[in-house]
């Protein structure tokens, strides 16, 4: 939590099923004080408002009538719809795009410009060619992007033209686990596959991440006959992994269904060009 006199920052999501009590606690119990001074109200953001629990977004919202004479809200969230309809009618929406590459990449420069401030004894000497590299990896996502960009500079201060952009370690145990999906479809392979799930979950990477990188790599790596089942279970799996508690069931229980789909439409090709 970051504080001051007339705001606070918070995560209420991060503190998972117990989010409903920060919400309804901590908010009215600071949140509705007066400000000692001329100013009529405090700025309380969340941040993750589309991670929160439904009880939570509930207890916001009594929250919000009860405290609006002294209290304003600013949520911040990357997906609308996650964010129940009486919270909407209440606040004004404002949609803020994802920076551009132009954008992301006059911020990689001006981080490398003041890397040479700080340090003039060790220059940094980045390539245009990694910094398009970095652009293409980070996916108009500006904090992936100085993360990538300083992790290059601890191998080597003069980084080379050809140097691989490092991928982090979660992506390539995913990457396994499509692949596995990918060649064979049976029991003993999706236990191989709950493993790699367990490791990258215990990792602290999000079950809505997983999902979603699971999701775009089968569909890309998929026939169009399949592509509209894969969304279409992905979207029912997802509601309900946002709805349960165990995470790990129903992202095996998606892939078990993607295999099952998988198997299916290879027959189902094998069949029709034998006849």
């Amino acid at each position: 939590m970051i504080s001051s006199n007339y705001h606070i920052d918070i995560t209420p999501s991060d503190v998972s099923y117990r989010d409903k009590v920060v919400v309804q606690r901590l908010i009215k119990e600071i949140g509705c004080n007066r400000v000692p001074d001329q100013r009529s109200f405090k700025v309380v953001v969340l941040n993750q408002a589309d991670k929160l629990t439904q009880e939570a977004q509930a207890a916001l919202r009594r929250t919000m009538e009860k405290c609006m004479s002294t209290t304003r809200i600013v949520m911040i969230c990357n997906s609308l719809c996650r964010v129940i309809a009486p919270l909407r009618s209440r606040c004004l929406c404002i949609r803020v795009p994802a920076p551009t590459s132009a954008e992301i990449k006059a911020v990689l420069l001006k981080v490398v410009s003041q890397e040479k401030d700080q340090k003039p004894s060790e220059l940094l000497k980045v390539p245009t060619e990694v910094i398009d590299r970095v652009l293409l990896y980070c996916k108009r996502n500006v904090r992936r992007a100085i993360m990538c960009l300083q992790s290059l500079s601890l191998h080597s201060r003069n980084i080379p033209i050809d140097i691989i952009v490092p991928v982090p370690e979660w992506e390539r145990y995913l990457k396994e686990v499509v692949n596995n999906a990918m060649e064979e479809q049976s029991p003993k392979r999706l236990k191989i596959i709950r493993g790699k799930l367990f490791d990258v979950l215990c990792s602290c990477i999000s079950p809505n991440v997983v999902f979603n990188y699971l999701t775009r790599e089968l569909m890309q790596r998929s026939d169009l006959d399949v592509k509209y089942e894969i969304a279409r279970h992905a979207a029912e799996y997802q509601l309900q992994m946002m709805a349960g508690s165990k995470p790990i069931m129903h992202l095996e229980a998606f892939l078990s269904r993607f295999m099952l789909l998988n198997r299916r439409h290879s027959n189902k090709v094998y069949y029709s060009s034998r006849s």
